[in-house]
C-alpha cells in the first residue's frame, strides 16, 4: 500500500474509533474518564486529517503537528484510566503539558535535519505513558480482568517499538549520517502498530465503559457522608444508641471472576445488589460501591438488626431459578454500632471495614461485629 493509501486507512480507522467511543461510550455514560478517552481518540482522528493534508500539499508543518497530537493522545488514555480508578491525584499537568510540548517540539524542528531525532525522543516519551497505562491497567485488572488484556498487551508492545525507533537512529549515527532525516523504517513499523494499538485501546476502554455500572452523579458519595454525619450528630446529642453502620461484601468476587468468567459474576453481582437492597429497611442511608460492596447506616436495636443481617446473608445465598450460574454466592457483613465505636462516621466506616474483613478471612457467609473503634493509622 502506498503512502496515500496508508493515510486514508489511518483516517478511516481513527475516525471510526472516535465516533464509536463517543457514540457508544461517552454519550450513553458521560463521565470524566469517558470524556478523556473520547478526547484522546479525537486527537488521533485530527492527526489523521493533518497527515492527509500534509501528504496532499507537501507541508512538513502539518505532518509534524499531526504526529505530535497523536503521540500526546497516550497521556489522556493514561489520565482517563487514573481518574477511572479513583486515585486522589490525577496529574493533569503531565497530560496537558505533553499535549502542548509534543507538537511544539516537532513543529520547531519540522523540515530540519533535527526533526528525525526530535520525533524519536517524542516517541520515547509517549512510550513512557504507555508504560504508565500498563500500570493503571494492572491495578484495574483485579475487578475487571479480561477487559484490560487488549490494551495491556499492545501498550506493552509500545516499548520495544520505542527501542526500535532509538536503535534505528543510533544505526544512522554509526553509519556516519547522524542528522539524516530518514524515518522510512520507523514509519513502516508505525503503519501496522498504529492500527493495532487504536483498535486495542478502543476494545478495552469501551468494555470498561459499557460493563462498569454507571457512575454515580458527582457528589453522590458526599451526599451520603453529609446525611449520615448529620444523623449521627443528632443521635449523639440525644444519646440515641440504636444507630449502626454495616458493610456488606460479596465473597471472593475476583476468584469467582477468574474461575467462572465475567458474565457469570456480573449476573451474581446484580443478584447480590438486588438481595441486599430488598433486605435493607426503607429508611436506611445507602452507599453502593460498584455492585459488590454496600455500606448502610441503619437505625435499629441490636436484636432486630441481628435478624436483618441473617436475612441479608440468607437472601444473597438463596439460589435463583432464573439465574443459571455454576455456584452459589455468599456475602460477609461488618457491623459497627455507635455504642461500641462512637458517633464519628469515619470511625464507624473503618470499624465496619475491619469487621467485614475479619468475616471474610473466617470463611465468609457470616457477619462480625466491631467491639471497639480500630486504632488510628499513624
Amino acid at each position: 500500500m502506498n503512502a496515500a493509501g496508508q493515510n486514508v486507512s489511518y483516517l478511516a480507522l481513527t475516525t471510526l474509533a472516535s465516533v464509536v467511543m463517543i457514540g457508544l461510550g461517552f454519550l450513553p455514560r458521560p463521565s470524566l474518564p469517558t470524556g478523556l478517552w473520547s478526547f484522546a481518540f479525537s486527537l488521533a482522528m485530527i492527526s489523521s486529517y493533518l497527515s492527509i493534508g500534509a501528504a496532499t500539499i507537501g507541508a512538513d508543518v502539518l505532518q509534524a503537528l499531526g504526529a505530535g497530537l497523536f503521540l500526546a493522545a497516550n497521556a489522556f488514555l493514561w489520565l482517563g484510566l487514573r481518574v477511572r480508578r479513583g486515585t486522589g491525584r490525577a496529574h493533569w499537568m503531565l497530560a496537558v503539558g505533553y499535549l502542548v510540548g509534543s507538537p511544539l517540539a516537532l513543529l520547531a524542528t519540522a523540515g530540519s535535519p533535527a526533526y528525525a531525532w526530535t520525533f524519536r525522543i517524542d516517541f520515547s516519551v509517549s512510550a513512557v505513558f504507555a508504560v504508565l497505562i500498563m500500570i493503571e491497567l494492572i491495578r484495574l485488572a483485579a475487578p475487571r480482568r479480561e477487559e484490560v488484556y487488549p490494551l495491556l498487551l499492545t501498550a506493552g508492545a509500545f516499548v520495544p517499538v520505542a527501542v526500535f525507533v532509538i536503535v534505528d537512529g543510533i544505526s544512522q549515527v554509526l553509519s556516519g549520517r547522524p542528522w539524516a532525516d530518514e524515518l522510512t523504517g520507523v514509519r513502516g513499523v508505525n503503519t501496522v502498530a498504529v492500527g493495532v494499538y487504536v483498535m486495542s485501546a478502543l476494545i478495552t476502554l469501551l468494555l470498561l465503559t459499557r460493563q462498569a455500572p454507571p457512575e454515580a452523579p458527582t457528589g453522590a458519595s458526599d451526599v451520603f457522608a453529609r446525611v449520615a454525619s448529620v444523623r449521627l450528630r443528632r443521635a449523639e446529642a440525644v444519646d440515641d444508641g440504636w444507630w449502626s453502620l454495616i458493610e456488606v461484601r460479596l465473597d471472593d468476587p475476583d476468584a469467582l471472576r477468574e474461575a467462572f468468567g465475567t458474565s457469570n459474576l456480573e449476573r451474581v453481582a446484580a443478584g447480590f445488589h438486588e438481595a441486599v437492597m430488598a433486605s435493607l429497611p426503607p429508611d436506611a442511608d445507602v452507599r453502593d460501591h460498584e455492585g459488590t460492596r454496600i455500606v448502610a447506616l441503619i437505625h435499629r436495636p441490636d436484636e432486630p438488626l441481628r435478624r436483618l443481617l441473617a436475612e441479608i446473608l440468607e437472601r444473597v445465598s438463596r439460589p435463583d431459578a432464573d439465574d443459571h450460574v455454576p455456584f452459589l454466592p455468599s456475602a460477609s457483613i461488618g457491623w459497627a454500632s455507635v455504642d461500641a465505636v462512637g458517633y464519628r462516621l469515619d470511625a464507624l466506616e473503618a470499624a465496619a471495614r475491619d469487621a467485614v474483613e475479619e468475616a471474610t478471612e473466617a470463611g465468609g457467609d457470616r457477619w462480625e461485629r466491631a467491639r471497639s473503634a480500630p486504632r488510628p493509622v499513624v
